[in-house]
């Protein structure tokens, strides 16, 4: 777990630099330009005319450590610290040279043991971008910092999916990914959860970091190593602290924000469209083929387009501390689920897709556990030993991703009793469990492989696809994710939300995550339709209302996946099956979301070239509109529409911000031309959204948003 409550400097360290006497203080590599004055270090790209980075002369602007991790770790929620056993500071620029490989510089910094260090500073062009490479000469080294000049009044946006904050200025963020708590701030459930099992989390923990941030000044850096990095975006400058003894930072800048995310993405990877049964209902539900089917028909007969069924306990369910979670053995429950393959195939006739679970885990029992334990397919301990994990009620073991044979073995464990059985897809959940000290089949510890494992769990279930021959048809969607998981990933989540409406857990985080996270390049993401986490507590309970169920499924409208979620203990919420009305009022929602299936098919092609999300900040369109920074619970569906959630308990009226130009209200038809906040009405199970008036489709927006006419009796 993170504190969000570490002071943030007003200024740096105030260590002036020298810089030798034969230092080139103008040097070019052409596009890039590097000016150097008594006080500062500009490096400039001569394309944009811009600045791309200023490095302070009147401060060490670059620092080394020797270090030991100090780092706790409790149910996949860290507590990072380190012990420094020496620290060197800047303190010369001794040379600084053009050569066709790049404008070298060599810096020399004064060490707390008396020592001298040396740094190498390359500045070249890859794939079109400039990149600074810094790397300590001494080995030894195992901490950098660099720390670079702020823009006045610059707004920070980026860092992946960010739950609680869209502009992050002023901000401390751990690049880590992990468990992003229960309750995250919100009270009491955050402390009741760090008491019983370190878990609550904070404002900036996540699933899905992403090191790339653009900026008001229209700038962009990143970073694309896995290792452990913090980000601090303090009011004077930044710095970029990474648990290793280089530095590859990527700078670019442009004309716009969708330019910097163009950028970014054709470097690091984008996400292809959703095949077009995805853009139908996807009805979660569980409990055995007799209830599912119960729950499919009764659906189907209030007129919900229901494409696939999710049942995540295909392989059976096991009653915990938690509630109800699902046995880790991979392998079908005959008993709930008899005739697996044939009932599926059965489900497949009628035009319903059948969409499982899996993880990298295995629990502690069966045939598939056994055979990875002897032949050495599981992550290990500090003693060679497989490494015994305690998870949420029951302790599991991961797979070795590092091991090409394990990987191997894990991939046809999904193709045979997954796809084979006639799977149309899964929720490939977890990837951040694995442990800061395991050992790794490559030789290496579990701290440096700890981000990548994300994104190699998620390459490994793209390579199942495209393996089995049904790339563009099989849609798996994970939670996990760090640089690269875009490029893999078919599909994400945001993972386990809280069964409130809060900003900190709940439904209003559920939407900061997805905005963050689209302009970071996971562009097609969706939630839990009314969140997840159920938690009995004396001081309070966390059920699911009906309120909540359906203000939640009013927004997800608006996402490319309409799916539900019953929770970890399905018989303390409301579901969209608990009685006949609700049935008929997540139908009619399920209507409206397949209708806008144009529209989403138009915005997933667009981000597949262009990296551009589907769920868009208003900032992205409207920049010179500086209100549109903090707006992190409203969005833009595409360029033309407007959706403004109601998260509010109890609230029959939404306020939305309305940048300026005309917009059309979807629910009334009603023209509203002056910009500001506005309230529209409500009702419950009525989505609205507002469409700008001056767009190419705007009579086609209209007719596909408008109301859906109640049948005369």
């Amino acid at each position: 777990m993170f504190s969000a409550l570490v002071a943030i400097p007003a200024g740096c360290f105030h260590e002036p630099v020298k810089l030798a006497p034969s230092f080139m203080r103008h040097m070019e590599l052409k596009p890039i330009i590097v000016d150097t004055t008594q006080s500062e270090m500009r490096i400039l790209d001569e394309r944009q005319n811009r600045v791309l980075l200023r490095l302070s002369l009147s401060d060490a602007f670059l620092s080394l450590r020797r270090a030991e991790d100090m780092v706790r770790e409790r149910m996949a929620s860290y507590t990072m610290a380190d012990t420094v056993k020496e620290n060197c500071r800047l303190k010369q620029l001794a040379s600084g040279k053009v050569e066709p490989e790049g404008i070298l510089i060599e810096a020399h910094l004064n060490c707390s043991s008396g020592a001298t260090a040396i740094a190498d500073l390359t500045i070249r062009l890859v794939d079109g971008a400039p990149v600074m490479a810094i790397k300590a000469r001494d080995h030894r080294f195992n901490r950098l910092q660099l720390v670079f000049q702020a823009e006045p009044d610059e707004h920070i946006f980026g860092g992946g999916e960010q739950f609680t904050h869209l502009d992050l200025r002023g901000k401390r963020l751990p690049m880590l990914t992990e468990e992003q708590g229960v309750g995250r701030g919100a009270q009491p459930i955050t402390a009741g959860a760090n008491i019983t099992a370190g878990a609550g989390g904070s404002d900036v923990t996540t699933y899905a970091p992403v090191p790339f941030f653009f900026t008001s000044a229209y700038r962009s850096f990143d970073t694309v190593q896995n290792e452990y990095q913090v980000w601090n975006f303090g009011r004077s400058c930044y710095s970029v602290d990474i648990w290793q003894n280089e530095l590859q930072l990527s700078f670019n800048t442009s004309g716009s924000y969708a330019a910097l995310i163009e950028k970014y993405t054709a470097r690091t990877g984008r996400m292809r469209p959703l095949p077009d049964w995805a853009l139908g209902t996807i009805l979660g539900v569980q409990g055995g083929k007799d209830k599912v089917e119960q729950v499919l028909n009764a659906a189907l007969a209030a007129g919900n387009p229901v494409t696939a069924i999710w049942i995540q306990d295909w392989v059976g369910r096991r009653l915990t501390n938690f509630g109800s979670q699902l046995w880790w053995r991979w392998l079908p429950d005959e008993k709930a689920y008899p005739n697996f393959r044939g009932w599926v195939a059965s489900l497949r006739a009628r035009g319903i897709r059948v969409l499982g679970y899996v993880n990298p885990f295995l629990a502690d029992e069966g045939p598939i556990f056994e055979e990875a334990k002897q032949r050495g397919f599981l992550v290990r301990d500090r003693l060679g030993q497989p490494y015994k994990i305690r998870t949420v009620g029951f302790p599991a073991y991961l797979i070795d991703l590092a091991n090409a044979n394990a990987r191997t073995y894990l991939k046809g464990i999904i193709k045979q009793n997954m796809l084979q059985a006639g799977l149309a897809g899964y929720m490939a959940d977890f990837g951040e469990w694995l442990p800061w000290d395991s050992q790794m089949a490559d030789g290496e510890r579990g701290a440096a492989w700890h981000n990548r494992y994300a994104t190699e769990w998620a390459r490994l279930n793209r390579e199942v696809i495209r393996e089995s021959g049904l790339e563009g048809e099989v849609v798996f969607f994970t939670r996990s994710g760090f640089t690269g998981s875009a490029a893999h990933s078919t599909l994400f989540w945001a993972g386990d939300q809280l069964v409130t409406f809060d900003e900190f857990d709940g439904l209003a985080s559920a939407i900061t995550g997805m905005l963050t996270g689209g302009v970071s390049g996971l562009t097609l993401n969706h939630s839990d339709i009314g969140g997840y986490t159920t938690i009995n507590n004396p001081l309070k309970n966390y059920h699911r209302s009906r309120e909540l169920l359906l203000r939640w499924a009013e927004m997800a409208v608006f996402t490319p996946f309409f799916r539900n979620h019953e929770g970890n203990r399905p018989e303390k919420n409301y579901q969209v099956y608990s009685d006949e009305r609700i049935t008929g009022e997540f139908a009619a929602l399920g209507r409206l979301h397949q209708r806008l299936a144009p529209l989403m098919k138009q915005l997933m092609a667009e981000a597949a070239a262009s990296g551009m999300p589907l769920m868009r900040p208003l900032f992205l369109h409207y920049p010179a509109d500086h209100n549109t920074f903090a707006l992190r619970h409203q969005f833009m569906l595409g360029r033309d529409v407007i959706v403004a959630p109601v998260i509010k308990e109890g609230a029959l009226k939404g306020r939305v911000y309305l940048p300026a130009g005309g917009w059309i209200e979807s629910s009334t038809g009603t023209l509203i031309r002056s910009s500001g906040w506005h309230e529209f009405a409500a009702p419950l199970g009525v989505p609205v959204a507002f469409i700008r008036a001056d767009a190419p489709e705007v009579a086609a927006l209209e007719a596909l948003l408008a109301p859906e006419k109640k049948p005369e009796n």
